[in-house]
C-alpha cells in the first residue's frame, strides 16, 4: 500500500456530546490503517446515528468485494 496517509482524529466532549474532527490528507485507499480497527464499530455506529451511511475497512481487497457486492445488488 502506498505511504501512510497523513491524518489526524480528534476526540473531546462538548455540552455533554462527544466530537469527533478528522483533519488531514486524502489518500487514494479507501481504508484505515490496521492500527485504528479497534474505532471501526463506533465510527459506524455514530454514521448510522447521524443519518451517514459509512463502512469502515483496514483490508482494501475486503474493501472492494464489499463494494462489488453492492454494486452488484443495485
Amino acid at each position: 500500500m502506498g505511504n501512510k496517509p497523513t491524518y489526524n482524529i480528534s476526540k473531546f466532549m462538548n455540552g455533554g456530546i462527544i466530537e469527533i474532527v478528522l483533519t488531514g490528507e486524502a489518500t487514494e485507499d479507501c481504508v484505515d490503517i490496521s492500527e485504528n480497527a479497534e474505532f471501526q464499530n463506533f465510527y459506524e455506529t455514530v454514521a448510522h446515528n447521524a443519518g451517514v451511511k459509512m463502512k469502515w475497512f483496514t483490508d482494501i481487497d475486503i474493501a472492494r468485494d464489499w463494494l462489488k457486492r453492492k454494486q452488484k445488488k443495485q
